[in-house]
């Protein structure tokens, strides 16, 4: 019920008022939100789980690479070479999936085919946002990631956010 209420009421009275503030107070209010569905989405979800979707922007992967994540050389210019790692030392005891989407559209799709029991996307704060709305039904931690090209290209994510999640879903279990 509190995460109906979260997603339904105050994620949407919050983002109208997102509209008539300045864009540094608009993402910290964005954060903020993230942070109190990631709380929630722990707080309120499965204590057995055995699926875990890695959702990652386009932009995070090196704009210079040309390889799909399945085909990654592991160059380590982006941080998808620690995600996958971080993927493999999951992958013994955890069904671990990553997907790059570029575009909230395809990221429905793979939480649909997928259905992962938590879902750990990396986006810009308004794409997060977005995405935890039209996902309620989801457990979605959002992890923002930090814009060093514009327009979003070669993005970066704070690797020890996602461990430190990870850590907190993993913790659930026992």
């Amino acid at each position: 019920m509190i995460k109906f209420i979260f997603h339904y009421i105050v994620l949407n009275i919050y983002l109208f008022f997102t509209n008539f503030v300045s864009y540094s107070k608009k993402k910290k209010l964005l954060c903020w939100l993230i942070e109190i569905n990631n709380k929630i989405s722990i707080k309120h979800s499965k204590k057995f789980f055995k699926k875990i979707l890695f959702l990652l922007p386009k932009c995070l992967q090196n704009s210079s690479c040309v390889n799909s994540i399945d085909n990654c050389k592991l160059c380590g210019r982006c941080k998808i070479k620690d995600i996958i790692k971080i993927k493999e030392n999951l992958s013994k005891n955890i069904d671990v999936k990553i997907k790059i989407a570029s575009g909230s559209q395809i990221a429905k799709l793979y939480l649909k085919a997928i259905n992962p029991d938590y879902t750990i996307a990396v986006a810009c704060e308004e794409e997060l946002i977005a995405g935890i709305r039209d996902n309620f039904n989801y457990a979605i931690i959002g992890i923002p990631n930090t814009i060093l090209e514009k327009p979003c290209i070669n993005t970066d994510v704070d690797i020890e956010k996602v461990r430190h999640y990870l850590k907190k879903i993993l913790e659930t279990t026992i």
